[in-house]
């Protein structure tokens, strides 16, 4: 019976308060809510006192500043003095304080009602510490009156006091909560867009497939074969050329050294005609915007002979073998200037031809096009990948965040239950969620 009886009587556990992740919102709202009612109650059973006191105090006031000191007061000259010149100033300070219009919401109103009590008694201490001795009745009215604020103040405090306490730990609790929450749909969208990105990635990936199989078609069309055909005769035919145009190069600079010596010698015997038609020829001769080599010929044939007889009246303008085959007739340079000038310009000409038919080429043009498709997609896909790892490496630094701000919210949980607490399984942190 005895064992019975204490069961029955014996004080049980509180069972642990349990919470789901989407109901902590409303929780918290509904607490803070709590809060406000109770400085809402505080603040509307004191606002009429307090707002009354206020203008006691500015009449009160007023009445202090008309008043004067009787003659037969036992005030001593000294404080007299002090009183007349400090009481403008008390009124004024009294005044400026008392002239606020209180607020409505609760809690600035408990702000201002402490911010108020403070003025009053620097007032009383300062400006007003000498005039009781003067206006004892007057200033004890004004002192009731700020007593009367600063009972509503402790009256309010004691109310809102359990309230203030609560307040900071709902606040804290938010605090927690909301870095959660930010955290999860950070980690949610992160984790959406990498999903994303992987699909993405699979397409661009076909897409390069896709691209590839186009580029090994594309250079395996007899229209690509043929334009890499001409591609190395371009090849060939611009080595022709430069080889063309080095051969052409060493017979100027040949003529050009026998003629120099030619000319000072011409000059010196004083046949200018002969000076002339060398500075001519080597004139024509050095002339890139020529079209043929009749001028050329010409002129070469009209002095020929006179430079022969110079050449072997004076036996160092031709120096070697090679000079004296290339001057030995009338023909023999011209003949070699006009083969190599004509060769050149049928391997420039086709080259031209070579040149204009790769830059139109549609095949060539297509398979640049599908390259920088391929480029640009690998551009992309390579992105995408180093993005990936980013959100990765993001979302565990965010899930590590959560989990540990989840022992944070529970302790904070337990601080305003006051008893264990439990939370439901949709909580992000939670292990095994």
């Amino acid at each position: 019976m005895a064992g019975f009886l204490k069961k029955l009587f014996a004080k049980k556990e509180e069972e642990p308060f349990r919470i789901e992740f989407s109901e902590i919102d409303a929780y918290l709202l509904n607490k803070e809510e709590g809060v406000m009612n109770v400085f809402r109650e505080a603040s509307a059973s004191s606002g009429k006192e307090v707002r009354g006191a206020i203008a006691d105090i500015m009449d009160k006031s007023d009445r202090l500043l008309e008043a004067k000191i009787p003659e037969d007061a036992d005030v001593p000259p000294r404080v007299r003095s002090v009183v007349e010149k400090s009481l403008p100033g008390f009124v004024s300070s009294v005044k400026k304080t008392a002239d606020v219009e209180l607020s409505d919401d609760p809690e600035l109103f408990y702000e201002e009602i402490i911010a108020l009590v403070q003025s009053f008694g620097n007032c009383m201490r300062q400006q007003g510490r000498y005039l009781p001795a003067a206006y004892p009745e007057e200033m004890k009215d004004i002192r009731s009156s700020v007593t009367v604020i600063g009972r509503e103040l402790n009256s309010m405090s004691e109310k809102i006091k359990p309230s203030i306490e609560l307040r900071e730990n709902l606040s804290k609790t938010r605090k927690v909560y909301e870095e959660i929450k930010g955290s999860e749909d950070e980690a949610d969208s992160s984790i959406e867009e990498r999903k994303s990105l992987k699909k993405r990635i699979i397409s661009l990936t076909q897409e390069m497939q896709d691209t590839d199989e186009k580029i090994s078609l594309c250079r395996k069309s007899p229209e690509y074969i043929f334009y890499e055909e001409m591609l190395a005769k371009k090849d060939s035919l611009s080595e022709e050329a430069s080889e063309l145009m080095d051969t052409y190069n060493l017979l100027s600079s040949t003529v050009s050294n026998v003629f120099r010596k030619a000319v000072y010698a011409a000059e010196r015997e004083g046949n200018k005609d002969l000076a002339a038609s060398l500075k001519k020829f080597e004139e024509i001769l050095n002339d890139s915007k020529r079209e043929d080599e009749t001028e050329l010929t010409e002129l070469y044939e009209s002095f020929y002979d006179s430079f022969r007889s110079l050449t072997e009246s004076d036996g160092s303008i031709i120096k070697n073998k090679s000079e004296e085959k290339l001057f030995a007739d009338k023909f023999y340079l011209t003949v070699e200037i006009s083969q190599i000038c004509r060769k050149y310009r049928e391997v420039i000409s086709d080259l031209n031809k070579t040149t204009g038919f790769i830059e139109d080429s549609g095949p060539a043009k297509e398979l640049e096009r599908l390259e920088k498709m391929r480029e640009d997609l690998l551009i992309d896909s390579e992105n995408d990948k180093k993005r990936i790892n980013y959100l990765s490496e993001q979302i565990e630094s965010l899930n590590a965040g959560i989990a540990r701000n989840y022992e944070n919210l529970l302790n904070e949980f337990r601080n305003l239950e006051g008893r264990e607490v439990i939370f439901g399984d949709d909580f992000p942190g939670k292990p095994g969620f």
